[in-house]
């Protein structure tokens, strides 16, 4: 039986560049009735994909912790992903440090669906074997903007409809950890960020959030670059 591409889509910026590369078969959206979620569903809404798009209601609000984590959220979601196809797509990057989204829960994922395929009598998705693939999981959010950039991908739409924010405002709140990793992507990649978030999210940035984003080389290099670009444009702005 032929591969099927099942892509889990938040409508964040990672998901939203995912669907230009990956050109899945199937698009799961999870309705799981956090704040920051309902946002993200009010601009599914909006998006011309819409109608193409599987919404499953799967309300998990009642583990989410503090800092917005739900445990095993990835595993109950790519689990279910595996009754509409065998190739299923996660939006994780070089950023991401939670256990969901690193190689051994790829492994772990994997070994459990074909597992359970064995009986092929008690499983939906008859493709095999199963694969979870995380294709910008060794990129960071400004590396997946620039190739998403480079494929052709809707700049427009995506500025418009995606969403990376932990709050449930209507407008991106700017202080979060989500919209700086936003906002450095749309720096190094020559796009004006001010009018996107409530507040300016490199003003704004809490000393832990800092702190967690120069603990990461990757990102480091990322969050420094885009200063220093800021600064530049300041100074270009200032000579005129």
């Amino acid at each position: 039986m032929a591969d099927k591409k099942v892509m889990l889509f938040s409508g964040g910026m990672d998901s939203y560049c995912m669907l230009q590369v990956v050109k899945p078969d199937v698009i799961l959206f999870f309705n799981l009735g956090t704040d920051d979620n309902k946002e993200e569903l009010k601009n599914l809404y909006k998006m011309p994909i819409f109608e193409k798009v599987k919404i499953v209601d799967l309300n998990l609000q009642e583990w989410e912790m503090g800092h917005k984590i739900i445990p095993h959220r990835n595993a109950i979601l790519a689990l279910i992903a595996g009754n509409y196809g065998n190739q299923i797509y996660l939006g994780a990057t070089a950023g991401d440090t939670t256990k969901d989204k690193d190689y051994v829960f790829k492994s772990q994922i994997e070994g459990m669906l074909n597992y359970f395929a064995i009986d092929s009598h008690k499983v939906i998705e008859k493709a095999y074997p199963f694969t979870l693939n995380m294709p910008f999981k060794g990129m960071t959010k400004a590396e997946i903007l620039e190739l998403f950039i480079k494929e052709k991908g809707d700049v427009k739409g995506l500025l418009k409809y995606s969403r990376s924010c932990y709050s449930g405002n209507d407008k991106e709140c700017g202080e979060c950890r989500s919209c700086v990793r936003k906002a450095i992507a749309l720096v190094l990649n020559d796009i004006d960020y001010t009018s996107f978030f409530k507040y300016d999210p490199f003003e704004h940035i809490s000393k832990s959030d800092e702190e967690k984003l120069l603990s990461r080389p990757a990102e480091a290099k990322d969050y420094l670059n885009a200063l220093a670009k800021i600064k530049m444009w300041k100074d270009e702005k200032d000579d005129n």
